[in-house]
C-alpha cells in the first residue's frame, strides 16, 4: 500500500469468542464498518465520487485497503491529520467527529473491538479508536 492516496481501515472485533477475519465477518457487521467508512470518506454534505475509489480486503482481523481520487483524498486528509495530533473532535468535519464517536462508544462497550486507520495519507502512524483512546467533543 504504498500509494499516497491509499488508507487501511482494519477492523478489530471478536463475536462467539473467535476474532473477527474477512473469512468470518458477518454481513450485518460487514455491511456497518463499510458504511461507516464510506461515510467518514465523504464527511457532511459533500459529494464525492466514491464510485471512483476502489477498495479491497486484506489479511488480518478485517481491513478494507482503500486508494482515494486526489480530490476526495484532499477533502480527507486535513481530518486525518488532526485526529493523528489529538483526541479532540472539535474541528472535525461533523459526519466523521459521529463516526469515530460510534467507533469509540462501541470499543467502550465491546471488549477487544477497534478500528486503526493508517497508510500514508494518515502520516507517521496510525489512528487507533479503541477502549484506551478517548476521542471526544470539548465539552463532554
Amino acid at each position: 500500500m504504498s500509494d499516497a492516496r491509499s488508507i487501511a481501515f482494519t477492523l478489530k472485533a471478536r463475536i462467539g469468542g473467535h476474532e473477527v477475519t474477512p473469512e468470518t465477518i458477518g454481513l450485518h457487521m460487514f455491511n456497518r464498518f463499510n458504511r461507516q467508512v464510506e461515510e467518514l470518506i465523504a464527511g457532511t454534505g459533500k459529494v464525492v465520487a466514491l464510485d471512483e475509489a476502489t477498495v479491497s480486503i486484506g489479511p488480518g482481523s478485517y481491513k478494507l485497503l482503500v486508494v482515494l481520487p486526489a480530490l476526495v483524498m484532499s477533502h480527507l486528509q486535513p481530518d486525518l491529520h488532526r485526529l493523528e495530533r489529538g483526541q479532540s473532535l472539535r474541528d472535525l468535519d461533523d459526519r466523521r467527529a459521529v463516526i469515530i464517536k460510534q467507533w469509540q462508544q462501541r470499543a467502550r462497550e465491546e471488549e477487544g473491538f477497534s478500528v486503526e486507520i493508517s497508510g500514508n495519507a494518515v502520516g507517521k502512524g496510525s489512528i487507533r479508536v479503541s477502549r484506551e483512546t478517548d476521542y471526544h467533543m470539548p465539552d463532554e
